[in-house]
């Protein structure tokens, strides 16, 4: 739940810059990781951080990378061809472990090139 969730345990990031895009998933079988739950935390730390979240992407359900279409979405059309924004803002890593088996590496391999920052605010 929102409530169990504390904002005091996340560091502020100063590297993070003003603007960000957002990514959310859940799965059949999260329970108290809902995409809304997820959004909520992000968006207060985002509030209490001054970053300005310009853009969310979200996928629910058990799928396979390429039912994603949120994540795609995110990769393929904002952090490789947009520069109007710094960092790609993500609740954890297991929001992105089913994606990849690596755990996230392809999402920040792509904003490294991209010159944008991956945050996981687990």
């Amino acid at each position: 739940m929102v409530d169990e969730l504390n904002l005091d345990s996340v560091p502020a990031v100063e590297s993070v810059g003003t603007r960000a895009v957002a990514y959310f998933r859940s799965s059949l079988d999260d329970e108290g990781r809902s995409v809304e739950v997820q959004r909520d935390f992000v968006r207060r730390w985002a509030a209490a951080n001054g970053v300005r979240i310009v853009r969310e992407f979200f996928d629910s359900g058990a799928a396979t990378a390429e039912d994603r279409p949120g994540l795609v979405e995110l990769m393929e059309e904002w952090v490789a061809r947009r520069d109007d924004f710094d960092a790609v803002i993500c609740f954890d890593r297991s929001r992105l472990g089913r994606v990849v088996d690596d755990g996230g590496a392809e999402l920040a391999a792509v904003c490294e090139e991209n010159g944008k920052t991956m945050l996981l605010i687990d």
